[in-house]
């Protein structure tokens, strides 16, 4: 074996060549390699820090938005999850509304009793006013039959003439008021 490596010694120098650049090739393509998957590796580590990060003793930085309702009660329904992406409009939470029908239902209640009561008064406001016109013309009966063309009221300490109707409720007047001398 010896002898005939030894006596063609272009086959032994042409090899060594063509293996050292293949030498130098494969070495070239472990290094690209080596760099690509280093580079593959230090973005999928930054993206799993950044996404989902981990560690024994971190904080949590979040924004946290205070929600008030502008009236309260028992929630019926929560259609959202915690941490979930909300939109402008979107249903927070759903609250039952019995309780404000019912006050709605009482308010409208209310309403109606009151409306009963000024239609009540508006009655009562008509029959006094009609109590004092009948009044009125029954004193002006009353001071042209004793002659007193004074204007004002009778009075005791005058020595004037009193009108009966004049200390009767409105409901008691009557249609023939007397007059009386005191």
């Amino acid at each position: 074996m010896g002898a005939e490596s030894d006596s063609n010694p272009k086959i032994v120098a042409s090899a060594a060549p063509e293996e050292r650049n293949s030498r130098r090739l494969i070495g070239r393509w472990l290094s690209v390699g080596i760099v690509a998957s280093a580079a593959v590796l230090g973005l999928i580590i930054l993206f799993k820090t950044n996404f989902h990060p981990r560690t024994d003793d971190a904080t949590v930085l979040a924004n946290y938005i205070g929600i008030a309702p502008q009236v309260e009660g028992p929630l019926v329904r929560l259609p959202i999850q915690d941490n979930q992406f909300v939109r402008k409009g979107e249903l927070l939470f759903e609250i039952d509304e019995r309780p404000f029908q019912y006050a709605l239902e009482r308010a409208l209640s209310d309403q109606a009793t009151l409306e009963g009561q000024i239609v009540d008064e508006t009655r009562r406001i008509a029959a006094l006013k009609s109590a004092v016109v009948r009044f009125r013309g029954q004193h002006s009966q009353c001071r042209s039959r004793r002659g007193h063309g004074r204007k004002g009221r009778y009075s005791r300490t005058s020595g004037m003439g009193v009108c009966q109707h004049q200390f009767a409720p409105p409901g008691a007047v009557t249609q023939d008021a007397s007059c009386l001398r005191r």
